[in-house]
Order: C-alpha cells, then sequence, then structure tokens
C-alpha cells in the first residue's frame, strides 16, 4: 500500500516535525485541523506558527520513499474554528 507522508513545518524555528504517514490527505487534514483547534497544544496555542506540508509518498511493501515537491495543505490558522468539511481559502490542492 503506498502511504502519504506528511510533516508540520514551524516556520519560526525553520525546522519540520518528524514525519508521519496516513492513507489520504483528508485524513492528515482532519488530525491537523484537531490540532490546530486544540488549546493545549503548542500548534493551537500558535497556529500562525505551523504549516501541514506533503512530503511525499511511502510504499510499505517495497519500502521506497519517493520525494514530491513539498505542497503545502495550509498553516494551522487556516484550520480554527473552520466548519466540517469546508476547506480553507488559498490552501494548495496537493495531490
Amino acid at each position: 500500500m503506498v502511504l502519504k507522508c506528511f510533516a508540520v513545518l514551524d516556520i519560526k524555528s525553520e525546522l519540520f516535525g518528524p514525519p508521519f504517514f496516513m492513507s489520504t490527505n483528508g485524513e492528515a487534514v482532519r488530525a491537523f485541523k484537531d490540532l490546530s483547534n486544540d488549546k493545549n497544544t503548542t500548534v493551537g496555542k500558535h497556529p500562525e506558527d505551523y504549516r501541514l506540508m506533503r512530503l511525499g509518498t511511502f510504499d510499505n511493501v517495497s519500502g521506497k520513499l519517493l520525494e514530491v515537491d513539498p505542497g503545502s495543505l495550509g498553516f494551522a490558522s487556516d484550520y480554527v474554528d473552520l466548519p466540517s468539511g469546508a476547506i480553507p481559502i488559498g490552501v494548495k490542492a496537493v495531490s
């Protein structure tokens, strides 16, 4: 199965967090939205500082990690109080 690879970029420290893997962009967006709206997390406390990035794909059969041009799925601030099912304005579509 080919999974999509994501990471959260901290624009203040200019560092990526550990990569994580999901089957779809939608799963990653939902998890990031939950994180963005949780004021008990660093991302939730400073949503303007964090951006969800799609990094590539991982084939868990072959073990190959394939790089794609990193694509932004938006800042955490784009997801704060966003209605269910809505896509943030200005979020670049990443396939």
